[in-house]
């Protein structure tokens, strides 16, 4: 099967930003109820094989499955900082990790294309809710 280039309707300006949270609300509901311990210890191998200390997550929407998984990442990997992205930075997803208080952690205000991510975005990226 070929590539399929597909879009998402959240990345387009017009799309109605009450939908748009709708969509983020309910993939951040469907994480709650997964195990997701399986990808802290893959996220893990993978900073100790490049040598990475930061996660950039693209499309982070709001937040992510991260958040979830950081506690199991800090045993292995005390130093781990996660920088999260969105093409349409969410400010509730700010608000969260603000409220947090958490110093690894931090999540862009500015809007950041997963298909062209800035330079100074560095370390391993991932992508969950996109």
């Amino acid at each position: 099967m070929g590539r399929l280039h597909l879009f998402e309707f959240g990345d387009f300006s017009w799309f109605p930003r009450v939908l748009h949270d709708g969509m983020r609300a309910y993939l951040q509901r469907a994480e709650q109820m997964l195990d997701l311990s399986p990808f802290a210890d893959k996220l893990q191998t993978l900073l100790r094989q490049t040598g990475e200390k930061q996660i950039v997550d693209l499309g982070s929407g709001g937040t992510g499955p991260l958040l979830q998984i950081l506690p199991r990442l800090q045993r292995g990997q005390a130093d781990v900082e996660i920088r999260m992205t969105d093409l349409y930075p969410s400010a509730l997803g700010m608000a969260k990790v603000e409220a947090l208080g958490v110093p690894a952690v931090r999540y862009e205000n500015r809007p950041v294309d997963a298909m062209n991510p800035p330079a100074d975005l560095k370390g391993v990226r991932t992508m969950f809710e996109a």
